[in-house]
């Protein structure tokens, strides 16, 4: 019988202790009882007490592998020890409701990115036209694996507008606040269906498959951090994400900024 700890969202940060007949891959997501109900969580790793009794068993194994890309799980561990919110608050947080539910997923491709190719730029320019110009070069490029991401959903919709019609075939513009709708995107974008996606912070933990480029518009804008616990910039995790996929990431800059803003974005490289 094996001690398997697991990550339930809750107002605690430490994983719960089941027993199983076996041991389960890390991220993988199970049902485990909670005092009268069941809850889902996540397989994590870290050592379980000693001699602990009575230990309650695990009530069902939904994935038969860790579902999410490995760069997204290192992103939602990193979230949950820095900000010591646990894996299981850090997944409520960051990812959709119903992914915390026993609703069959198909695992993500493997990834290939590796945490030492990550390389971050900066673009300052106040006009918008000539940002997204920037963006739209880039993608006709090599737009697979990126994330256009927007402080507001009307500034995404206002760039999706802008790109071809052959780029537009391969991505996803993301929902703002339907969570049907995104719910729908978040299983075309982890079963690979896209090459990239545009949206606004609601798209920032998309899982989308082999991650190599992150582009952040309007990095000043209020937008970006949230407005309830747990509070974070999402240019911090996005930074962080970025690191952990091996991908390129650009932060653009309004020179109209305030200046200590613009005397962070000159610092250098972004680091996680």
């Amino acid at each position: 019988m094996a001690l398997i700890s697991v990550a339930v969202p809750g107002p605690w940060w430490t994983p719960l202790v089941y027993e199983h007949d076996c041991e389960l891959p890390e991220g993988t997501r199970v049902k485990v009882p909670l005092g009268s109900s069941f809850r889902v969580g996540l397989v994590v790793k870290a050592a379980p007490p000693s001699g602990v009794k009575n230990l309650k068993k695990i009530a069902s194994v939904i994935d038969v592998t860790p579902v999410l890309p490995a760069e997204l799980w290192r992103t939602l561990l990193w979230f949950g020890s820095t900000w010591f919110a646990g894996a299981g608050l850090a997944a409520k947080t960051l990812l959709p409701s119903r992914f915390l539910s026993d609703e069959p997923l198909v695992p993500a491709p493997a990834d290939t990115g590796r945490m030492d190719g990550f390389s971050a730029d900066y673009l300052y320019e106040p006009r918008d036209a000539c940002r997204y110009d920037k963006y739209v070069s880039l993608l006709t490029s090599s737009g697979a694996g990126t994330l256009v991401l927007f402080p507001e959903a009307a500034q995404a919709a206002v760039f999706w507008k802008r790109l071809p019609e052959e780029l537009r075939e391969k991505a996803l513009l993301w929902p703002a606040s339907n969570p049907a709708k995104q719910w729908q995107c978040w299983r075309t974008a982890l079963a690979g269906g896209c090459s990239f996606i545009v949206g606004s912070q609601a798209a920032s933990f998309a899982p989308l498959a082999r991650l190599s480029r992150v582009i952040v518009d309007d990095e000043c804008s209020g937008a970006w951090r949230t407005q309830k616990y747990p509070i974070f910039h999402c240019r911090s995790l996005l930074a962080a994400r970025a690191g952990f996929a091996g991908a390129e990431m650009l932060v653009c800059v309004d020179l109209h900024a305030s200046s200590d803003m613009v005397e962070w974005a000159g610092r250098g490289p972004l680091t996680v």
